[in-house]
Formats: structure tokens, sequence, C-alpha cells
């Protein structure tokens, strides 16, 4: 029996970097569902089901913080581990993101090695 590929729902608004995910994770036998915009990542959560979501904080219609704070809100969604990716390595950034609900924070720039140990934290 085949197992079905894990989820991974990434929204990031920079082409080149969704492009960086989606290749990296494909490779490694992810599905990979992507989304430039906040609300849109919202609603593919609740069709997709993901096993997991990586959120840039910069996105158009809702940031990656309210997109997080609306899955953890969600009692269908709230299981769902989040990872904030942000080129904003603040402190003061890294905190919003806990607050918001956040499993956790990963830097950007990544390499495959740095986004891979982030991933496999939760799958």
């Amino acid at each position: 029996m085949v197992e079905p590929k894990r989820k991974i729902l990434v929204a990031d608004d920079e082409t080149h970097i969704t492009t960086l995910y989606q290749a990296i994770l494909t490779i490694e036998g992810f599905e990979v569902i992507i989304t430039d915009d906040g609300q849109e990542a919202l609603n593919k959560a609740k069709t997709a089901k993901p096993q997991l979501m990586i959120l840039d904080i910069k996105l158009p219609t809702l940031t990656g913080w309210e997109v997080c704070r609306r899955i953890k809100d969600d009692s269908s969604l709230k299981n769902i581990p989040i990872i904030i990716a942000s080129a904003f390595g603040q402190k003061e950034d890294r905190l919003r993101s806990s607050e918001a609900g956040a499993d956790d924070f990963m830097p950007k720039p990544f390499d495959s090695k740095t986004l891979l140990e982030h991933v496999r934290k939760f799958i």
C-alpha cells in the first residue's frame, strides 16, 4: 500500500522563495501547496488540511501572524503545526510569532538543511 504524501502548505509572496520551497520539499517526498496570499492560505488550509504550514510574515490580505492566529483559533485546524519564516529575524518578530501561536520560527534566507531540520520537527 502506498502511503499518501504528507502535505505542506507554504505561503510566501516571493516567487523565488516558493520555487525554492517547492524544489527542496518535493525532492523529500512532500506534496507542496503554494500560495502568495494570506487569505488564500487560510482558505487552502481549510480544504487541503495540510500536516504543516510555513508562513511568511509579510503577505497580501492577511499577514502570516493573522493567518496563524486564525488557524490556531479554529478547532478543526488548530493542531496543524505552523512555522513562521521571515527575513525579519529580530527578537520582536519571533515574540509576535510565538504570541500568534506559531510552533516554530525560521529565519530567511535558509538552506535546504535548515528548512528540513525545521520541517522534521513536526512531520
